[in-house]
């Protein structure tokens, strides 16, 4: 599963369309991606996590290092409350 960049100022969904579009036609097996946050904005942390992880995508990474990638103090903790109020709880019994 390859890592998906976010760049500064671009959506997650956007940093995803443009990943799934080097893909397509590449590969002769479902792709998935771990995204790379690295600019969580409100946007990003109240509406975009949660629905991509609705889609499927659970898995995210961010940096403490790295000065173009870097999040703040803040940031990671706003990042990481994010993600764990937008978890997908699956029934394993289907109910």
């Amino acid at each position: 599963m390859p890592f998906c960049y976010q760049e500064k100022g671009q959506s997650l969904r956007d940093a995803l369309k443009w990943y799934h579009g080097i893909a397509e036609g590449q590969c002769h097996i479902d792709v998935s991606f771990h995204l790379i946050i690295s600019d969580p904005t409100p946007q990003v942390r109240g509406q975009e996590l949660s629905a991509l992880a609705e889609e499927g995508y659970t898995s995210f990474k961010i940096f403490m290092t790295y000065e173009n990638l870097k999040l703040t103090d803040r940031e990671i903790l706003d990042t990481m409350m994010a993600a764990k109020h937008s978890r997908v709880r699956h029934d394993p019994c289907g109910e």
